[in-house]
């Protein structure tokens, strides 16, 4: 199966979902390519992460039982891009 694990941290969904937090746009200038399909998602306890599973052709063959590699994600404020473009 060719497929890669994102990694979520508690901390991260907490800032998600606490109200009053304002979340300006946001650009991923590092992630998934286009076209990967989820295909399961799972928790951590003692790592305190919560993860998604994506497969896809470009992803590196993993057999069966091994760990799959992580995918980094790099999300920034597009405000900040924007500043830094000038």
């Amino acid at each position: 199966m060719r497929a890669v694990r994102v990694d979520i941290s508690d901390e991260l969904f907490q800032q998600w979902i606490t109200q009053g937090n304002e979340t300006p746009a946001m650009v991923c200038t590092e992630g998934l390519p286009e076209g990967a399909a989820f295909v399961t998602s799972g928790f951590e306890l003692g790592l305190g992460i919560a993860y998604m599973v994506f497969r896809h052709d470009s992803f590196e063959d993993v057999p069966l039982g091994e760990d799959l590699p992580r995918q980094r994600v790099t999300i920034a404020k597009r405000e900040y891009l924007d500043q830094n473009a000038e």
